[in-house]
């Protein structure tokens, strides 16, 4: 998995591409949960469009970035295009914690 992050109009865009697997998730958390609570935007978007596999790891991470946002008051929202990831978050309930936005921009 690579992670990309990029600051626009006001908010950290996470960009992940690749495969988000547990081993992936593991070695990028830390870095993800440093520069989120290092942050001083108000709003937080990871952007999945560029993942091509996600298993459950993906709702963990980004669970655990709700959860650092909260602390800091700022909002989270998903960007995904892909169909089988959007039910995977839905399913897990994340539309309870984060803004889930189906497509590219938010």
């Amino acid at each position: 998995m690579n992670v990309e992050f990029e600051e626009i109009n006001n908010k950290l865009y996470v960009k992940l591409s690749g495969e988000l697997d547990h081993h992936s998730m593991l070695q990028e958390r830390n870095r993800i949960e440093m520069k989120l609570s290092t942050n001083t935007l108000r709003d937080i978007v990871f952007d999945l469009n560029g993942l091509n596999f996600m298993d459950s790891s993906g709702i963990s991470l980004i669970y655990s970035a709700h959860k650092i946002a909260e602390e800091f008051e700022q909002e989270v929202t998903v960007l995904c295009e892909n169909e089988k990831f959007l039910k995977i978050l839905t399913l897990a309930g994340m539309k309870k914690f984060v803004r889930i936005v189906n497509g590219r921009e938010c």
